[in-house]
């Protein structure tokens, strides 16, 4: 392509007669057309089009955002570890959009079922 003038033409459109240094942006990569020629798509006839570039290859990351604000408080699922008499058990909290409380403890045989409490054991 020495001595190629490129013109960017922006988004490759099908109907759209293209002639050598054309350049499109087409499936997430650049392409510069090397012949003329009207319907041959850019990912698919290297004849016509030369990708510029590596295709799909992402960039380095961009400098970091500014602070968000603080999203709402997160109160599903809530977990922790307890002891009861001298045991050590596992449990999960979860309260339902309904504000009811239930809790699932972990035991030899595994999970208990979610079982709905008015107050939390522990407390």
């Amino acid at each position: 392509m020495s001595g190629l003038t490129m013109q960017w033409r922006g988004v490759w459109d099908s109907a759209t007669p293209y002639k050598p240094g054309d350049t499109v942006f087409y499936g997430g990569n650049s392409y510069t057309s090397i012949l003329s020629g009207t319907s041959k798509q850019p990912d698919t006839n290297p004849t016509y089009w030369d990708i510029m570039g590596i295709p799909n290859m992402p960039g380095p990351a961009g400098p970091q955002g500014p602070k968000g604000d603080p999203g709402p408080a997160v109160r599903n699922p809530q977990g922790a570890m307890q002891a009861f008499a001298g045991v050590l058990h596992a449990f999960v909290v979860m309260v339902d959009p309904h504000e009811q409380i239930w809790v699932s403890y972990k035991r030899e045989g595994g999970w208990s079922v979610w079982e709905k409490v008015t107050k939390l054991p522990w407390i």
